[in-house]
């Protein structure tokens, strides 16, 4: 007779012989079915030059499943998962799917190709001044992926000093990454210092601050003394860092007072009483020196003997610049 199949589980089959004579005879055995489950590996897969990548196979619904493969390099994370990861593969690297049911087995593969990372690179370190636009650019790949909102091949304004780490990704989906560092120096704050007014013939030292080197126009040091001859602006210009700023100030030279005349040179005796210079113009001028007293006068007794030297001074009220005479 044809045994019809059953269902799975464990079914009792017996064979009868029936003779007229002798009677029935008759045997009998145990057919145990079990189902076997297809097993998927999945699809072939790429690898990038880690010799890692994930593989999926499919998940048993009866008995168990385990990842293996010829190659003994390869290993894999969790070998009895259906999804684990796969380390170690060279290229066309096999590995398989089985899984066992009972005395069942189906097994599957898949191949795995090898692709070298790509070879990322992008700028030198770049240093620039505050407020200067930086445009990274990637190479060695087809997808570039920067991180702080940077777009590849894009000029920006950096607000600090940053790393910036840019993820190049090739045709095959591999992916390497590089690093640049962009410093980003603060402009420096020049000062020239306040206006300066003078009389002609006065010296003037223009000194700025707010940097490391200064170059001034028309000649003039930082830090050191010079005579002006004119009412000028002086332009200065401060470095730090390769950074510069500049400021301005201005030498205003005013003209001297003139005086028109002076007193004779004169003798006097000791016991003379005090007396009046004489001559002097303009009038608003006034006297210093040994034996001038607070009215003007000169008095032989407080000067002592000798030779005394009179200083006859004349200030332009509208420019506070004074001009003397000895």
């Amino acid at each position: 007779d044809v045994y019809k199949r059953q269902p799975e589980g464990t079914t009792i089959v017996t064979w009868q012989v029936v003779d007229p004579v002798c009677g029935v005879s008759e045997d009998s055995f145990i057919l145990t079915r079990n189902i076997t489950v297809q097993a998927d590996a999945g699809l072939n897969l790429v690898a990038c030059g880690d010799g890692e990548t994930d593989i999926s196979g499919n998940i048993p619904t009866k008995g168990i499943g385990l990842w293996s493969s010829p190659d003994p390099n390869v290993s894999f994370d969790d070998p009895s998962s259906p999804n684990t990861t796969i380390r170690g593969v060279a290229n066309e690297t096999v590995a398989f799917w089985t899984i066992t049911n009972e005395n069942c087995e189906s097994s599957d593969g898949i191949s795995i190709t090898l692709n070298p990372l790509p070879n990322v690179s992008t700028n030198p370190p770049v240093t620039v001044c505050e407020g200067t636009q930086v445009t990274l650019t990637g190479t060695g790949a087809d997808t570039y992926l920067w991180d702080n909102g940077v777009i590849d091949g894009k000029a920006f304004t950096p607000g600090t000093t940053t790393t910036y780490t840019l993820t190049g990704i090739d045709v095959a989906g591999c992916s390497n990454t590089a690093e640049v560092t962009v410093t980003v120096n603060p402009i420096p704050m020049v000062d020239a210092g306040k206006n300066i007014e003078v009389c002609e013939g006065e010296e003037v030292t223009l000194t700025a601050t707010g940097a490391d080197t200064f170059s001034w126009t028309n000649g003039v040091q930082n830090g050191s003394s010079f005579l002006p001859s004119t009412t000028q602006t002086y332009q200065v210009i401060g470095f730090s860092n390769s950074c510069f700023s500049s400021d301005s100030v201005t030498v205003t030279v005013n003209p001297a007072p003139v005086i028109t005349s002076l007193p004779v040179e004169t003798s006097a005796c000791i016991d003379f009483p005090a007396f009046e210079f004489t001559g002097a113009l303009p009038s608003e001028g006034v006297f210093s020196g040994n034996g001038i007293t607070s009215n003007q006068l000169f008095d032989p007794a407080e000067a002592g003997e000798g030779i005394q030297t009179i200083t006859f001074s004349v200030t332009d009220p509208s420019t506070t610049v004074s001009y003397t005479h000895l």
